[in-house]
Parts: structure tokens; C-alpha cells; sequence
């Protein structure tokens, strides 16, 4: 088994969902849980007794929930993840501050409480949060499909969480074969496709994953057909990647460590797992940047 090959294929397929996807599927994320957003409030401002999302208490939570209505969903929000409620409270939800002050409060709560750590559609918020938002299928109203009906973008969103990105974030050697890298990739490329967005921005993301293969299917080739050492190969296969690509990994996986438990989650490396992977990067780090000074 080529060690350093299953390295730099999940080095690839790591900046590529961090890269290319992770900016498209957080503003589509944004988008549908804006509108969701606006939907419920709307909804409970109809009511005969009503209120809204920004002024919600526990008290209109218990009447809201105690027989089957509209607003039956608040029974299956996650609570607990906004406010500091379950960091304050614990399991005392009569005591949690039930207000929802904006779309981001209002995605926390269909999230596992591990995921529901972001104060922004952005970085901060884990790749694994956006694709379950995508991914899931019980919302009150549908906010997330696709622009061609032969997609089903829940179905999707689901198979690149758990075949993609969790199969990265729990990283191991020997998993990373080019058989596998290149499931990855065409699991990735229906998802570009399912998405809801125009022709030319579906065929540029398209294009990106395609240079993205390519690059490292050439490379391997030159591994294996040239005079080069194993260095020479990690860096000429590395090179579409920059150094700042490989500090975002890095602070991400930094940042995750501090909030790692010892039991291994699905969404979750274990600090152990972390461990390994910023090692890794930190091999990869030092690449790049032999590769700039050889220029």
C-alpha cells in the first residue's frame, strides 16, 4: 500500500470540501434557514395567542407543545444549544432562555449539541453542521431542493456527511485508496449537481473538483514514471495547494480539540484522531512551504 499516496488523496479531498464546497453549501444553508426563519415567526405571530420567535418562553413553549398544532415542531428543537442554556442549565429546560434571535440561533437547534458550536454562517461554522442542515428531511416547511427534480438534495447532502467528510475527519491510511478517492469525488460532483444553483456556477464548482482529481491522478503517474524521491512526489503532487489552505485545516482542527471527547462520535474525531491529522498537516505544512523556497 502507497502510504503517501492515501495521504495526499485525503489531503485533496479535505481542501477541496474545505475549498471549494464549504463556501457554497453555508450561504445555501443561510438562504434556507433565513427563510425558515421568517416562515415560523410568521406562523406564531398568526396565532390567536400569539408571540414570536425573538420573544419565545418557556411558558409559550409548554402551550404551544401541549396538543398537536402548527406549532408542534418546537417539540423537536435542540433548545439546549442556544443561550448557553445547556452549559448553564443542564437538563433544567425550565429554566432555559427559549428566545430564537436569528437564523443562526434557529439552525443550532436542529443540530447535535457537539455541532452547534458556529456564531455565523462561516467558518466557524463545521462542514458537518451545513450538511446535516441539507440533509435533513422533517423541517415544517421544505427549504432546501434542488433546481433539477431528479436530485433529491437531502439524499445528497446525507451520503457526502457520511461517506465523505466523516470518513476524512476520522482519518485512517489505509481507507484512502484511488478506488475510494474517486467515490469521493463523484459522490461530491451529485451533489454540485443537486444543488440549487444557475448553470454557470454549477459548471464552475464542477470544473474545480475536475482540475482538483486530475491534478492528483497526473501526479501519481509522475510518482511512478519518473526519477523522483518520495519528497519530490509530495510536493509536485501538492501543488495547487497553498499554505493558507493548510493553516485553515489546521486552526480547524486546532479549534476542534478543545471541545474533543475521548468517545468517538459520528461528526466527531476523537482528540486522538486530531492528534494524527494536524501531524499530518503540519508534514504537509512544511511542503508547501519547501516548494515556495524551491521556486
Amino acid at each position: 500500500m502507497d502510504v503517501l499516496s492515501n495521504d495526499k488523496r485525503w489531503l485533496v479531498i479535505l481542501v477541496t470540501l474545505n475549498k471549494v464546497l464549504a463556501p457554497v453549501l453555508t450561504d445555501i444553508a443561510k438562504q434556507g434557514m433565513e427563510n425558515l426563519y421568517t416562515y415560523l415567526d410568521n406562523l406564531l405571530n398568526g396565532l390567536s395567542t400569539s408571540c414570536s420567535l425573538k420573544t419565545l418562553t418557556y411558558a409559550d413553549f409548554c402551550r404551544l407543545t401541549a396538543t398537536p398544532s402548527p406549532a408542534s415542531f418546537l417539540k423537536s428543537l435542540n433548545f439546549g444549544n442556544i443561550n448557553n442554556n445547556s452549559d448553564v442549565h443542564g437538563k433544567k429546560k425550565k429554566a432555559y432562555n427559549y428566545n430564537v434571535s436569528s437564523p443562526v440561533d434557529l439552525a443550532r437547534l436542529y443540530l447535535p449539541n457537539c455541532l452547534a458550536v458556529f456564531s455565523a454562517f462561516d467558518k466557524s461554522m463545521d462542514m458537518s453542521a451545513t450538511l446535516r442542515l441539507l440533509g435533513r428531511k422533517n423541517y415544517p416547511i421544505q427549504i432546501f431542493f434542488s433546481s433539477d427534480p431528479s436530485y433529491n438534495i437531502q439524499s445528497l447532502a446525507d451520503d457526502v456527511r457520511e461517506n465523505v467528510r466523516n470518513r476524512a475527519s476520522h482519518f485512517d491510511e489505509s481507507h484512502w485508496t484511488q478506488i475510494f478517492f474517486g467515490q469521493c469525488f463523484d459522490k461530491l460532483k451529485k451533489l454540485v449537481q443537486g444543488l440549487p444553483l444557475d448553470v454557470a456556477k454549477t459548471k464552475e464548482l464542477l470544473d474545480q473538483l475536475s482540475k482538483w482529481k486530475t491534478k492528483i491522478l497526473i501526479n501519481n503517474i509522475r510518482q511512478h514514471h519518473t526519477e523522483h524521491s518520495k519528497d519530490d512526489a509530495l510536493i509536485i503532487s501538492i501543488s495547487l495547494i497553498v499554505e493558507e489552505d493548510v493553516k485553515d485545516l489546521m486552526a480547524q482542527f486546532q479549534n476542534d480539540k478543545l471541545k474533543a471527547i475521548e468517545e468517538k462520535l459520528e461528526d466527531k474525531p476523537t482528540k486522538e484522531e486530531i492528534e494524527k491529522m494536524i501531524r499530518k498537516l503540519s508534514e504537509f505544512g512544511f511542503a508547501v512551504l519547501s516548494a515556495k523556497l524551491m521556486k
